[in-house]
This record gives structure tokens, sequence and C-alpha cells, in this order.
């Protein structure tokens, strides 16, 4: 499988693998001032919608229907997500949602696919899909990519 980071960051603004600007990293950050403008609960929710599409874009594409709950991490108490659930591409949009937010962590894994976040607001996403596809569909929500080594953590 091929792997790819996805993220928001624009590489037009990495210098020697480091990102440079000051930007929101975290649900945690809404309210935080970046770029002398206060960080927008509406600015989190229309990048994290886009996340989340793309991963279902992804879906539609491997015609992936069901995926599986690995590794899962809870922070919050009252999560019902559960170790092995089977998930529906709605359910497993919910699942990204909250794991994007911090409440949970886990990867969604599927017969030659695997998606999980990362520190920072990245995903991963591990699949057989050529990079081009990647690149394409990340470009359509606002997105950028990066051929990664496929790390199964």
């Amino acid at each position: 499988m091929n792997c790819y980071r996805v993220s928001k960051y624009n590489p037009l603004y990495r210098k020697n693998g480091v990102y440079t600007r000051d930007e929101w990293t975290s649900y945690s950050d809404i309210g935080k001032i970046y770029g002398g403008k206060a960080f927008a609960a509406a600015e989190y929710e229309e990048t994290e919608s886009n996340y989340i599409q793309m991963l279902l874009e992804l879906l539609k594409l491997l015609e992936i229907e069901g995926l599986k709950i690995l590794c899962l991490e809870k922070y919050e108490a009252d999560l019902v997500w559960r170790e092995n659930e089977l998930l529906d591409s709605e359910k497993a949009a919910v699942f990204a949602a909250d794991c994007l937010r911090e409440k949970c962590w886990g990867k969604l894994t599927a017969r030659g696919f695997v998606w999980k976040t990362g520190y920072d607001f990245y995903m991963y996403f591990a699949c057989d899909l050529m990079p081009q596809t990647i690149s394409d569909v990340a470009k359509k929500y606002g997105l950028y990519t990066d051929k990664c080594e496929y790390n199964d953590g």
C-alpha cells in the first residue's frame, strides 16, 4: 500500500521540512489568536468537513462500504465507539470527526485501506490509489498531500 499524509498546510510555507507559519493545529485552538484574528469555530468546522469529505470520497473511489475500528483510544468517557466495531461511511464520518476533535484516536480499516489522524491536524491514508488520484481529491477540498512511509502506529 502507498501511504499519504494529508493536511491543510500549504507546502509553500515549509522550509527544510518544517512548517513556518503560526497556524491553528487543533480543535482546542478555537478562540486563540492567529495572524491577528481569533480562530473561529466556523473556520474549524469548514476544515474538518473538508477532511471528512476527502475520506468519504476516497471510500467511494475504493468501493469501500464498511470499515472496522482498530487500536481505539478513548479520551472522553461517554464515547460509544468500540474496538472492532464495523461502521458504514456515515458512522465513519462521525468517528473521523471525533478523532479530529481529539475525543478519541483509532484507525479505520478495510481490506487494502487504513485511515488515521496524527498530531497537529494531520491525517494519514494507506491504500492502493495512485498518488495523482490522492492529490487530485485533496486539492478538491483545499488540502495538500505528501507521500510518506507507512507506519502501523
